[in-house]
């Protein structure tokens, strides 16, 4: 059965649909909705990409309080560094200059990869950024959204990319 449907996109929720479902799960599970601030901290370690969202609310709904945002953070953290292995694993399948290129987009260099200031501080010319921004776009590493910057898709491995990896320059 593997493949043999049609691929489907489910692209990311707004917060406001999250909302409801997730403070009708609060209540049930502990009494009480969510902090705003647990909230925020949770749609900004997921990015509020589905995958993430639904892993890392059911660590938190484990847990026999209702978590704090620190709380939250914590958890995300300690998720990533489950999965630090993997994701590296993964980055090493890339080369060297599309490595270099993510970390600096997770770094926030999002913006005019080809700019001579950008690629001086990368030390990439700009004909293998290009090339290099095709194939990860390709491989659903980075999207341009609309405001012409590009972003990891990934939060897990954007988190892990600032974390644990110093800066390209």
């Amino acid at each position: 059965m593997y493949k043999l449907c049609d691929k489907i996109t489910l692209d990311r929720i707004e917060p406001e649909g999250y909302l409801p479902h997730l403070n009708r799960l609060a209540k049930l599970k502990w009494k009480s909705t969510l902090t705003e601030k647990s909230l925020t901290t949770l749609f900004t370690c997921t990015d509020l990409h589905p995958y993430y969202m639904n892993l890392l609310c059911a660590k938190l709904w484990n847990e026999k309080s209702i978590p704090s945002a620190e709380k939250v953070q914590q958890t995300w953290h300690i998720l990533v560094r489950e999965e630090r292995l993997e994701v590296i694993r993964e980055l090493m399948s890339l080369s060297q200059g599309q490595r270099k290129l993510l970390l600096a987009i997770a770094q926030g260099d999002n913006q005019a990869p080809t700019a001579k200031a950008f690629l001086k501080k990368i030390n990439m010319s700009s004909s293998a950024v290009v090339e290099a921004l095709k194939i990860l776009q390709e491989k659903d590493y980075i999207e341009q959204r609309d405001d012409k910057k590009y972003y990891l898709i990934d939060p897990m491995i954007n988190t892990l990319l600032q974390l644990y990896f110093d800066s390209p320059h």
